[in-house]
């Protein structure tokens, strides 16, 4: 197949005008800074790993596009074909790092989850060429991991003098609850304050448990079916356009000047991206034994072995 670039796919009198941004690239991941910052080449893949790498890099910086940018939207469904194409014929680790990135671009992955799938893949590469690095990945994922686990811990204890141990932005929250449920103990009488260690130990799991077992509430996509007249597929694909323009929206606004800081801009990210992790194929919420439960399992439970 002919090799194609991102200027021959924008007619001849459109002109292309890119904003800078006005933060850091860790925003979205220092990955865009080592995969070329001004219109790179979009290669079309022929199967071999070169050309499937530069596609997919192309693919996945076009997805940091604004409302406008059709050189971009044609670019990603011009990338995402000839990856699609290519995939049979290609082996692993490339085939899974292919597979990931055309299930869920970069910029909308956890970042967790993602660098844990990485870890993954830089081990299956013959070619890698630093085994320390490799090792470092594990150890640091490791003992975020367990960190994050004894947080956890902590909050299940119900023990105000544990507050210390948890985080800033956690800190006031669960010492109000353990306030909240200090009130309640205190108004029952000596031989019913018993009822509220039932009551924290359902509390720590009653809710999802009442999302699965509330009566069915008409979805999204089912809504959309019935006030439109359409069938699943157009429904899912008119949807799937409403969250790439907002994701649209998140781009326009990190790459313009605001007085906002970026940590907060961060953690508006990092909830849309678990929002789309967590709800892209089916409600992982209320149906949590299933993907959510395998990633729950990967963040905080299973460490990668060394």
């Amino acid at each position: 197949m002919e090799t194609m670039g991102f200027q021959s796919l924008a007619s001849s009198d459109e002109v292309v005008a890119r904003k800078s941004a006005g933060f850091h690239p860790s925003v979205w991941g220092d990955y865009f800074i080592l995969h070329g910052r001004s219109s790179p080449q979009t290669q079309a893949c022929n199967a071999t790993t070169t050309s499937c790498q530069k596609c997919s890099s192309s693919q996945q910086e076009a997805y940091l596009g604004t409302h406008g940018e059709s050189i971009l939207d044609e670019a990603i469904s011009f990338t995402r074909n000839n990856l699609v194409s290519a995939l049979a014929d290609l082996k692993p680790p490339l085939s899974t790092q292919v597979s990931l990135d055309l299930e869920t671009p970069l910029c909308r992955r956890v970042r967790r989850l993602l660098a844990r799938d990485y870890i993954s893949i830089y081990q299956e590469d013959a070619t890698r060429h630093d085994d320390a690095i490799l090792e470092l990945a594990k150890l640091d994922f490791n003992l975020l991991q367990s960190l994050h686990r004894e947080e956890l811990e902590n909050i299940t204890k119900w023990d105000a003098k544990l507050v210390h141990q948890l985080p800033e932005y956690m800190k006031d929250y669960y010492l109000m609850l353990i306030h909240t449920f200090q009130e309640f103990e205190d108004l029952l009488a000596s031989g019913e304050k018993y009822r509220i260690s039932y009551l924290k130990e359902a509390v720590s799991d009653e809710t999802i448990k009442l999302e699965q077992t509330r009566e069915h509430v008409a979805s999204t996509v089912q809504c959309y079916m019935k006030e439109y007249g359409t069938d699943v597929q157009v429904a899912c694909k008119k949807l799937q356009g409403v969250v790439d323009d907002a994701w649209k929206d998140i781009n326009e606004e990190c790459f313009s000047s605001t007085a906002f800081p970026i940590a907060l801009l961060e953690r508006i990210i990092n909830y849309s991206r678990v929002s789309d992790n967590t709800y892209k194929y089916m409600d992982g919420y209320t149906n949590s034994s299933t993907k959510t439960k395998e990633y729950i399992s990967l963040l905080l439970i299973h460490p990668i072995p060394i």
